[in-house]
């Protein structure tokens, strides 16, 4: 705002003399027709002015507009009146600006708040869901000896790093099986880029090397994985 009160002001603040005779003539025309406001607080502002400057009332503007004041009491007549009527009018003009960018700085604000909270809130409820298909996952997840791995928001879940037995006889790690996220069932079999053994290889220990060391066959996911 304009940081300027057309009444209530301390006098303090000048120690000019202000003449608060009224004007010869004036009738203040322009007090009717000043320009129209937004804001009906620029209305009243504009009006205080226009009247202090024609009247010299109340004192308490003298320290913020007691320079108009003696400008508006070197003129007469039309003059006068005109003068005041464009102080006024330029007073409402800077107001209603004032004012207007008052509410669009508030709108911004509470735009920006809405957006932080409705952010703070989708983290908030992506946390909990990934959380609790964390806690539904990790039993079958551990059973195999792998590690829960939840996307954001819990829209995808994973079990990672798990050892399986290849179709050599040899131990292979870091391997995945997908999950679903809401009952913590394995959804497919385990990723091994087709060099996992079979289910007849690892339970009976013949592999392509011919090792003969058998080991755990789990449907779930369709691998060996080692004997434990």
């Amino acid at each position: 705002m304009m940081g300027l009160v057309l009444s209530g002001c301390s006098s303090n603040e000048s120690s000019r003399r202000v003449d608060h005779s009224s004007s010869t003539g004036v009738t203040l025309p322009g007090v009717s027709g000043l320009v129209p406001a937004q804001f009906s607080k620029c209305a009243q502002g504009g009006q205080n002015l226009a009247t202090y400057l024609s009247t010299g009332l109340p004192t308490s503007n003298d320290p913020n507009y007691g320079d108009q004041r003696q400008e508006a009491l070197s003129l007469s007549g039309e003059k006068q009146a005109l003068y005041i009527r464009q102080q006024a009018d330029a007073f409402i003009e800077q107001c209603d600006r004032a004012e207007a960018q008052a509410q669009v700085n508030s709108a911004q604000q509470a735009a920006q708040q809405a957006a932080q909270a409705a952010q703070q809130a989708a983290q908030q409820k992506a946390a909990a869901a990934e959380a609790a298909a964390t806690r539904v996952g990790r039993p079958n997840c551990s059973a195999v000896g792998g590690i829960v791995s939840v996307a954001s928001g819990a829209a995808s879940m994973l079990c990672v790093s798990i050892t399986y037995i290849g179709s050599d006889g040899q131990s292979y790690f870091d391997a995945s099986a997908s999950m679903d996220p809401q009952t913590g069932n394995f959804t497919g079999v385990l990723d091994t880029a087709g060099t996992g053994a079979t289910q007849q290889e690892c339970t009976s220990g013949h592999y392509s090397d011919f090792s003969t060391t058998p080991g755990n066959w789990n449907s779930s996911i369709g691998a060996c994985l080692p004997s434990s």
